[in-house]
C-alpha cells in the first residue's frame, strides 16, 4: 500500500513538474519580446550616441555601415530572431557596443566581484538578522 502511494505521489510530481516547465517556455518568449521592444524604445539612436562618443562624423555612409553591421537594416522582427537565436543556440549575448569585446567575456571578469559583493552582503545581512531575532524572540517570552 505504501509503495503503491510513493508511485501515486511521485507520478503526479513528475506531471506537475512537467507541466510547469512547459508553461515556463511562453513565458520566457513573453519575457525577452518585451526586454527586446523595451530596449528599441528608449529615446534617442544607438548610432547616434556611438556617434556623439566617439566624435565620428555623422554623414549618410558612415550611419549606414555601422547600421548593417549592428544589422539594425532589418526589419525588427528578424532583429528578435538572429538576437534570440544567437542567444539560445549558440550562447552568444553579441558584442559591447562601446568596449567593442565580447559581452560574455565581460561577463566572466566581472563574476568574482559580484560574487563577492554577494557574500558578504548575505554576511552582513545574517550579523543583522540574527541578533535582531534572538532579541525578538527574548522579547516575545517576556511578553508573555
Amino acid at each position: 500500500m505504501a509503495m503503491a502511494r510513493r508511485s501515486i505521489e511521485r507520478d503526479c510530481m513528475r506531471t506537475y513538474i512537467i507541466k510547469r516547465l512547459i508553461a515556463l517556455i511562453p513565458t520566457l518568449i513573453f519575457a525577452t519580446l518585451i526586454v527586446f521592444f523595451l530596449i528599441r524604445m528608449v529615446p534617442g539612436h544607438v548610432i547616434d550616441l556611438m556617434l556623439s562618443q566617439q566624435d565620428i562624423s555623422a554623414d549618410k555612409v558612415t550611419r549606414q555601415k555601422i547600421e548593417h553591421e549592428l544589422g539594425l537594416d532589418v526589419p525588427v522582427h528578424i532583429q528578435y530572431v538572429r538576437w534570440i537565436s544567437g542567444v539560445v543556440l549558440r550562447g552568444d549575448l553579441g558584442r559591447s557596443l562601446w568596449r567593442q569585446t565580447d559581452v560574455w567575456k565581460d561577463i566572466k571578469t566581472r563574476i568574482p566581484v559580484t560574487a563577492e559583493l554577494a557574500f558578504f552582503s548575505l554576511l552582513i545581512s545574517l550579523l543583522v538578522a540574527i541578533p535582531v531575532g534572538v532579541y525578538a524572540i527574548g522579547y516575545a517570552r517576556r511578553e508573555h
